[in-house]
């Protein structure tokens, strides 16, 4: 584990083609600059395009075919055609978590570029965390987010947590409540996916592997107490029934899909017990995958708890949720 989250840090920091050209054109625009720029003025932009008109008397511009407009700041924007505000409002993750101890260093690029659009449209910025974005990716299908709180099921590839949410005033409260204690369960399908030599990430993969075999098969108990489950153990057992070759892909597949689905259930059964939750609502990559979905709405449904998973194609990361977030505030505005 702490070799991978090693990697995945390296990976992170990593600049891109994209990072290292924004760079280089930012120091040429630096080489050619009329005038020194103070600290305490706008940051110059540069604009190019196939075609551009600029109105001196009144500032109004039109960019067209292959627009780059870029900030000296490091920020950078690309279309077809600018011209006008016709943007009402900018939402942007930036932060896993809403926590003061949530950071990750990929949000401050996206948080740099919707500061720079929202300042050259003049319009508002609206800031949310990365989970926020995707509770609200969900609500967004809904059209409205409730007053009283309800229970969220967060599974992606690094995160599997079941959490406490209620809106208080204009802020969203999240509240971890469970979850795993070791490797997530993206972690836990991607790694039985990798080492029965299925594509990473593996999840999608794993999932139609697994619907051959999804009748004959149990998955394996998973271990809880107070609110945490651990998967490492029953990741360590696929991994010896893969190496030992006495079953098939099919079979390992819907055996670790049936194995999350017990802990995701242990995790709802201890969350739902003594409280008044109405709502769960699910989100996250994991969350994408058919067999959960319907199989954790039917526990759901025995309970009489109404269940809310984010759209198909919207469960896994998407700025949909952002976008909810800026109309929403857009509104209460009353812009």
């Amino acid at each position: 584990d702490f070799v991978e989250n090693e990697r995945r840090e390296a990976r992170a920091n990593r600049l891109t083609p994209e990072q290292e050209k924004l760079l280089a054109d930012v120091k040429a625009m630096q080489a050619n600059l009329r005038h020194p720029v103070a600290a305490d003025q706008p940051s110059p932009i540069a604009f190019e395009g196939d075609d551009l008109t600029y109105d001196e008397r009144t500032g109004d511009f039109t960019a067209k075919g292959h627009v780059d407009i870029v900030q000296l700041e490091a920020r950078r924007f690309q279309g077809d055609y600018v011209a006008g505000n016709t943007v009402c409002a900018v939402a942007v993750t930036d932060k896993p978590r809403r926590r003061d101890d949530s950071y990750m260093p990929a949000f401050l690029s996206g948080l740099g570029c919707a500061r720079s659009l929202a300042a050259m449209l003049n319009v508002p910025l609206y800031r949310l965390s990365h989970q926020e974005n995707h509770l609200l990716a969900a609500w967004r299908a809904v059209g409205k987010v409730p007053k009283e709180p309800y229970c969220a099921l967060h599974l992606s590839g690094g995160t599997t947590d079941i959490l406490r949410v209620e809106t208080d005033g204009d802020s969203t409260v999240i509240t971890r409540i469970g979850g795993t204690t070791d490797i997530s369960a993206g972690q836990f399908i991607d790694r039985v996916g990798v080492a029965l030599g299925l594509p990473f990430p593996a999840g999608k993969y794993v999932d139609s592997q697994s619907l051959a075999a999804l009748g004959e098969s149990k998955g394996f108990p998973v271990w809880h107490r107070g609110g945490s489950i651990s998967f490492s153990g029953r990741e360590s057992q696929v991994q010896r029934l893969i190496a030992a070759g006495e079953k098939s892909c099919e079979v390992i597949c819907a055996q670790t899909m049936h194995t999350v689905l017990n802990g995701i259930l242990e995790l709802l059964d201890t969350a739902l017990a003594g409280n008044e939750y109405k709502t769960v609502v699910a989100v996250g990559g994991v969350m994408e995958n058919n067999f959960l979905r319907t199989s954790v709405e039917a526990a759901m449904r025995r309970r009489r708890i109404e269940f809310i998973p984010a759209p198909q194609g919207f469960s896994a990361d998407n700025a949909s949720g952002a976008a909810f977030k800026a109309l929403r505030e857009h509104h209460k505005a009353g812009i």
